[in-house]
């Protein structure tokens, strides 16, 4: 069998690329493709390479780097509420798989920065304190994806 890299994707091979790229992390998510748990992510993708469809990719492995940036950003949110426990009999370090995904998602930034992806974006906002006599407004910055 003579393997090749994919010239192209449609949305269900994107889909499949991302759940394995997921690995065992979508099987504790609980993430399939029947039920949608990709499509998100998707989105995600297609807006970070600026299209609007998996279609007019014209980049194979550009639309593979914004996909893998896009469905670790989603499992890192997943895994957000998976905790660490331990009491006197046993010790769960859920929280373990947080971590392991941001060095996923931080590899795959730096992999979509290759294809002159940008990955940060940058909100401002202001805060007001009514209760601070001495502070009324503030400008906060917040950077992240």
């Amino acid at each position: 069998m003579v393997l090749t890299l994919p010239t192209a994707y449609d949305d269900t091979s994107i889909q499949l690329w991302m759940l394995n790229e997921l690995g065992d992390t979508a099987s504790v998510l609980g993430w399939e493709i029947i039920v949608g748990s990709f499509e998100r992510p998707l989105y995600a993708a297609l807006r970070m390479y600026g299209i609007s469809t998996v279609a007019a990719a014209t980049d194979a492995g550009k639309l593979e780097a914004v996909a893998r940036v896009a469905v670790w950003q989603a499992a890192v949110r997943g895994l957000a509420s998976f905790y660490s426990y331990s009491d006197p009999a046993s010790r769960e370090d859920l929280s373990d798989l947080q971590k392991q995904a941001l060095v996923a998602l931080r590899s795959a930034e730096r992999e979509a920065a290759r294809h002159g992806v940008s990955t940060l974006t940058v909100r401002s906002y202001q805060v007001v304190r009514e209760d601070d006599a001495y502070v009324t407004t503030a400008t906060a910055t917040e950077f992240g994806q």
